[in-house]
């Protein structure tokens, strides 16, 4: 028994020896630190894409030009002393979005992933401060892609907005009341002629929160996924035409600096406006890093969970800048047999985005 130990050590460091650029992710490190973040089932038995990366055994001369920057975030919780730290290189994070989409996406839609919970309204204002606003207005720098989508740039009344925040008592995931904020917040934009969701300001309460207790500290509708769905599914007459799932304004410290270095990357300078933005396949180096970054893994979330609804969809996600320091992203989740919204960037042979 010992000898068979011991074999599997060696095998262990053997592999990590000849891909050392997945070992951050082999530790499982939690990007739940700020932002839109990871969004996680409160099952006692998560999915095993959670768990283990999948190895990739060959880094590309376009992951190569990335390096091994560290976009390591401290975070201090507004409610304690408590500051976690998450390393994460650029290939750790390409690790996770081969994971995510592999080992999430493809298996949902084959009918083997894990389905999304039923959640109502009722959860949601028993879990949080539910505030609607009738009649707000696309967030600015977005009326370009509302101009490129087939029903054109909306009317006011075609607006729904809906803000998720903390309250002081709240009804956990196990029926119990809870006299404490959770200190999460989801304001969210949505626009259902459009097949769009717009995600303004997130912050998950999971940043803070031990898995073992989530049930107990946070309500039982706590993902973005999740809570988006359930007013999604309230706002708009064919819910299951779901398309493009939006970041405004990525502030989360991860999310940010991979949208800077692939825009640098690409581009020679990360204020990139929309005329000069930048569309990634899922199957590129940057489509699943940007995949595996907490503000893209909303969008694989709703891609598993409700992919009985959505069916077959092959992503794409398109970055830029609005205004002098705003990232935007957006994730056309393209229905198989459709054309996508913005075509994939062309490059030349140095790398640099050609038009």
């Amino acid at each position: 028994m010992a000898t068979h130990f011991l074999e599997r050590g060696r095998i262990l460091i053997l592999l990590i020896l000849l891909n050392p650029s997945c070992l951050w992710a082999l530790l499982a490190i939690n990007p739940s630190t700020h932002g839109a973040l990871h969004d996680r089932s409160i099952s006692p038995q998560p999915p095993t894409i959670d768990r283990e990366p999948l190895a990739i055994p060959e880094i590309s001369k376009i992951a190569q030009s990335y390096g091994t920057q560290d976009f390591t975030v401290s975070f201090t919780s507004p409610s304690s002393a408590l500051t976690k730290r998450a390393p994460y290189t650029f290939q750790a994070l390409i690790c996770k979005g081969e994971k995510y989409y592999q080992e999430g996406v493809l298996q949902a839609q084959a009918g083997n992933g894990p389905a999304g919970r039923a959640f109502t309204e009722n959860d949601l204002r028993n879990g949080w401060e539910y505030k609607e606003a009738r009649f707000p207005t696309v967030p600015d720098g977005w009326i370009p892609v509302m101009e490129a989508m087939r029903a054109g740039i909306p009317d006011r009344d075609e607006i729904y907005g809906v803000n998720l925040d903390s309250t002081d008592s709240f009804i956990n995931g196990r029926g119990a009341r809870v006299n404490s904020p959770h200190e999460g917040r989801y304001h969210l934009t949505y626009i259902p002629n459009n097949d769009i969701i717009i995600a303004t300001d997130t912050i998950s309460p999971v940043a803070n929160v031990p898995k073992p207790s989530i049930p107990d500290r946070l309500p039982a509708c706590f993902q973005l996924s999740d809570c988006a769905w359930v007013v999604w599914n309230k706002v708009s007459q064919t819910p299951n035409d779901l398309r493009f799932y939006a970041v405004d304004d990525v502030e989360n410290d991860i999310s940010r600096p991979v949208i800077d270095q692939i825009l640098r990357n690409r581009r020679g300078t990360n204020w990139v406006d929309f005329e000069d933005k930048l569309t990634f396949s899922i199957d590129s180096e940057e489509g699943k890093a940007l995949f595996g970054s907490p503000n893209g893994i909303a969008a694989a979330w709703i891609m598993i969970h409700r992919v009985g609804s959505l069916g077959r969809r092959v992503p794409r996600v398109t970055i830029w800048n609005r205004g002098a320091v705003s990232r935007c992203m957006l994730w056309d989740m393209v229905p198989q047999g459709q054309q996508p919204l913005f075509p994939l960037t062309e490059f030349d042979g140095e790398g640099n985005a050609i038009g």
